[in-house]
């Protein structure tokens, strides 16, 4: 099984990756699965994919990254101890 550790300060998040997925558009990333499962903080899809466009990558945003790259979607389920 594959794993992702998300740590801050001394707190530790250990989460299970379900599944990983490649998309050409942030579009199809967020309606896969609704944006109720990807962003529970937002309401439409066309909300996501502004959130996501917007985010910085290096000296550029994720909007003009993702023509060169793909887009990648974790599921992960955090593990309990």
């Amino acid at each position: 099984s594959n794993f992702i550790i998300f740590k801050n300060n001394n707190n530790e998040i250990r989460c299970k990756v379900e599944q990983i997925a490649l998309f050409d558009n942030f579009t199809d990333a967020i309606a896969l699965n609704g944006i109720e499962t990807v962003l529970p903080n937002l309401n439409t899809i066309e909300e996501g994919v502004t959130f996501y466009e917007s985010l910085k990558h290096k000296d550029t945003t994720y909007k003009n990254a993702s023509a060169k790259y793909d887009i990648v979607r974790f599921k992960i389920k955090i593990e309990t101890l």
